[in-house]
């Protein structure tokens, strides 16, 4: 009976042999060319060993899938003896050419058989049956193979590969060595000639970064030595080393007390390619084409089908002034720039001695570190890029890490000290169960930093489209693979929801017990220097980019009250998630607004005055305030001034007398529960003030006739605005009684030949006053009279906002408006004048008057020569305005 035959129970067809059934015949016939070959050598194989050879591919050929992978195995051993033999005779030299062709052949062909056994029993495990037996580990580059041969700061990268086919990265000469005792340690560098290179306190308890010397170690010995680490555990498998030292690794590991392999994670995400963000993006995250305000998005919004509501929960916490709460957070991952989308505040360090933050390894997702922050902490409402979702509170800081166990605690020690309430970490690896004992050390640290620190860790679940739950073992089952840091403890696991829909996305891994939480699997990314123009956002998938998401979820759970502790946020966080219809997620997908909503405690926030702001003693202040009632039902809000009640509800005006006061609001809701919030801000009663913009010069003094009537121009400002026509009094050099009053009076002083001053006073109601001198000089009256000069238009100062743009900048564009005549009747010539710098020759030209963001001053001057060549001029000044 054929082995699928076997596996389901009933004979297979004779002609339809399987893949498995073809290989083995297959490995049958290399055997026979291989001994053939190596009889006509100078070593030929032992008969002995040959016809146990044959005799166990001819098991491997049997009909029960676990004989057929016994005799694989012992079909390899045989193999792999044969090829130390061979390079036992080659090392003796002495072989002419021919020969050392013969043995070098026959040695490869026996490596290469050995190989293809292991990967044949491989295969027999994942699509045959599960089988008791021994854990076999043998080297094969081409099964096994990392990333990169070495990762950046130059250490040796192996990789490992079971039955399943997944691989899994280990530094090759590194062991992570736990223990509070010296001596211990001592004795791991002394058996290994080891060095230590660097060191992680967890209290008590150190972590030490040993590199070892492997060719001491006994591959031989690893199978026995992981089946006493897993003495409840009995189950076969075929795992594939990159090479002999990684290998040797797993061995001197595996015989150590003490010890631990540092795996190397990888990263999670699949690569492809009323707060307005990028300009353009791709189709289908808003309601039908794109939308720059993320408010729309689906995988943000409150009412999509997802109804995660992150907007929503920021404009909450906005209305009752919780956004000021920042929240420092740190991601760890690689390959971090700088983003015009992410918060100025914005840090990247490294944990790996001499790498910088910035550096990628060769083949991964570019610029995933830079991608992680904007899932996380993209500002929103900037008009570039995207929006995260911890954007208006997130202070984040990017560190650097290999991925390895180590480093991985040393950037989660980094994360702690720095004051980082939250770390995010989309990276992560997959440690089969003979394995997972090295896992612990890990698995305690996490837990250990969660609890002293106080800080909560979120990490990816994958994007397999596995269980990380998932069982294994013939008769008693036991988990099949430790996924960490998903898995360790003080973690919360996040998988990722399909784009605008509640059930899981096909490729996100899942798990009933260690996937904690649901976030959606594809977002939006910014700018990055790939992709460096900050108006387009593009698609990202993967639970590596959940994770931030959900991240910044909790972030804005700790804005909403600080005072909280973490394990009251992660408990919000889990207890507020909605249900999904499918039967992997249930109820597990994140509600940012419902976790907000919990979060946050009954609040009252006055919106007005502002905490430290100036305002008048003569106007009716506005007092208002926002309320969230967290389910306490409407409270009544009263308004007190010190101890003094002045008003009751939401919003009220009243006047409050000179002087700096403490101003208190008290929500009292109908259960008794109180909330209160207080400012500080000072009534002013203001002084006036008072200007004179004309006759005036900053070169000559301004002189007229002894009969002319002279245009005198004034500004006021006070609390109410200009002040009245009649507080504004001109007086000629120390006169008590004034000449005139009013703002722009043309009037004639009586003042005699010489030299004068002319002093405007302007007061309040209350007698505060302010005043202002300026010199004019009077001559004898000329047979000539001078010219008759006023602008009309634009008034005294006039505000004039901005109303168009060309290549220069701002502007107001008006017409110049004003009068000129002689008084014998002879014509003039005028010209206008902007802050003293000509702007046109005619009586009524329209001009622009440049502004930009705030107020731009504009001196404009009508000035007025007649045929004699006297000349008189007029003044106003005017504000050109622009709110920026």
């Amino acid at each position: 009976m054929a082995l699928i035959g076997a596996f389901v129970g009933v004979p297979a067809p004779a002609q339809a042999a399987s893949p498995i059934e073809t290989e083995i015949s297959v490995l049958k016939e290399e055997l026979n060319r291989v001994i053939e070959v190596q009889q006509q050598g100078p070593a030929p194989m032992d008969d002995q060993v040959a016809a146990s050879m044959k005799k166990s591919v001819e098991k491997a050929q049997s009909a029960e899938p676990c004989e057929s992978a016994d005799g694989l195995l012992s079909f390899a051993q045989l193999a792999r003896e044969q090829v130390r033999v061979l390079q036992e005779v080659i090392g003796k030299g002495g072989w002419n050419a021919d020969q050392l062709a013969q043995l070098n052949a026959a040695r490869n062909g026996l490596d290469k058989l050995g190989r293809q056994a292991g990967a044949i029993r491989a295969r027999v495990f994942t699509e045959l049956k599960e089988c008791e037996g021994p854990l076999d580990f043998y080297v094969d580059p081409d099964r096994a193979k990392p990333p990169m041969d070495k990762l950046p700061d130059d250490r040796p990268l192996a990789s490992l590969t079971g039955s399943d086919g997944t691989p899994m990265d280990f530094v090759a000469d590194e062991l992570v060595v736990t223990t509070s005792n010296q001596s211990e340690l001592d004795a791991v560098v002394a058996r290994w000639n080891g060095k230590v290179v660097n060191k992680v306190e967890q209290g008590d308890l150190n972590h030490y970064l040993v590199k070892i010397e492997t060719s001491a170690a006994r591959p031989d010995q690893l199978s026995d030595a992981l089946k006493a680490l897993n003495p409840d555990k009995s189950k076969a498998e075929s795992v594939a080393v990159s090479s002999r030292e990684g290998l040797e690794l797993l061995a001197a590991a595996a015989t150590t007390e003490k010890a631990a392999v540092n795996w190397v994670s990888k990263d999670d995400d699949i690569p492809n390619g009323s707060t307005p963000e990028a300009q353009q993006g791709p189709p289908g995250h808003s309601s039908g084409s794109y939308n720059r305000n993320s408010f729309s998005w689906r995988y943000l919004q409150s009412g999509s089908t997802q109804d995660i509501g992150v907007p929503a929960a920021w404009q909450l916490l906005g209305s009752v002034g919780k956004l000021n709460n920042k929240v420092k957070m740190a991601v760890l991952d690689r390959a971090f720039t700088t983003s015009v989308d992410h918060p100025s505040s914005t840090t990247f360090t490294t944990s790996v001695p001499g790498v910088s933050p910035s550096f990628q390894f060769p083949g991964s997702t570019p610029w995933h570190g830079v991608k992680i922050l904007d899932s996380m902490a993209a500002v929103p409402g900037n008009s570039v890029g995207t929006a995260g979702t911890a954007g208006p509170v997130a202070r984040p800081t990017g560190i650097w890490t290999t991925g390895d166990f180590f480093y991985m605690m040393v950037a989660l020690g980094q994360a702690a000290a720095g004051g980082n309430k939250i770390v995010s970490i989309s990276q992560r690896t997959e440690v089969p169960w003979f394995l997972s004992w090295s896992v612990l050390p890990f698995d305690r640290f996490t837990a250990w930093i969660t609890n002293i620190n106080n800080i909560l860790i979120f990490a990816s679940a994958g994007n397999e489209g596995n269980d990380v739950d998932a069982t294994t073992g013939v008769f008693v089952k036991w988990e099949k693979t430790w996924h960490t840091p998903c898995e360790n403890a003080g973690v919360i696991c996040v998988g990722g929801l399909a784009h605008n829909s509640l059930n899981r996305h096909a490729n996100s891994n899942y798990g009933s017990e260690d996937v904690n939480i649901y976030a959606p699997y594809t977002v939006l990314a910014g700018p990055n220097p790939d992709s460096p123009n900050p108006n387009v956002a593009t698609e990202i998938h993967g639970t590596s980019y959940a994770t931030p998401y959900t991240a910044g979820v909790a972030a804005l759970l700790i804005s909403a009250d600080p005072a909280q502790n973490i394990d009251t946020i992660e408990n919000i966080l889990l207890d507020t998630m909605r249900l999904s219809p499918d039967g992997k997620v249930k109820r597990k997908v994140v509600h940012a607004l419902g976790a907000v909503q919990e979060a946050l405690p009954p609040t009252v926030k006055i919106n007005t005055p502002l905490n430290g702001e100036t305002l008048s003693a003569h106007i009716p202040a506005s007092f208002t305030a926002s309320v969230f009632g967290d389910g306490n039902g409407q409270p009544t809000i009263t308004w007190r001034r010190g101890g003094v009640v002045i008003g009751t509800g939401p919003q009220i005006q009243a006047t409050v007398p000179a002087g700096t006061h403490t101003i208190t609001a008290t929500a009292a809701f109908t259960n008794g529960v109180t909330a209160v919030d207080q400012v500080t801000a000072t009534w002013a009663d203001h002084v006036p003030d008072v200007k004179v913009t004309g006759p005036k010069s900053p070169t000559t003094t301004p002189t007229f006739d002894q009969s002319e009537l002279i245009p005198f121009h004034s500004t006021s400002l006070d609390d109410l605005g200009p002040l009245a026509e009649s507080s504004m009094k001109w007086y000629l050099d120390n006169a008590t009684t004034p000449f005139a009053t009013g703002h722009n009076p043309t009037v004639n002083t009586g003042a005699a030949v010489g030299a004068h001053t002319v002093t405007l006073k302007g007061c309040d109601p209350v007698n505060q006053c302010d005043q202002e001198t300026i010199p004019i000089a009077i001559q004898p009256d000329g047979a000539n009279k001078p010219p008759v000069v006023k602008v009309t238009s634009p008034a005294n100062g006039a505000l004039l906002w901005v109303n168009g743009n060309d290549a220069t900048g701002w502007y107001h564009e008006l017409t110049l408006n004003g009068t000129a005549t002689d008084p014998e009747g002879n014509p003039v010539t005028v010209k206008w004048f902007d802050n003293g710098v000509q702007i046109s020759d005619t009586l009524q030209p329209t001009v622009r008057l440049k502004g930009g963001c705030g107020s731009s001053t504009h001196n404009l001057t009508l000035r007025a020569t007649d045929n004699a060549g006297i000349s008189r001029q007029d003044q106003v000044t005017v504000t050109v305005s622009l709110i920026c």
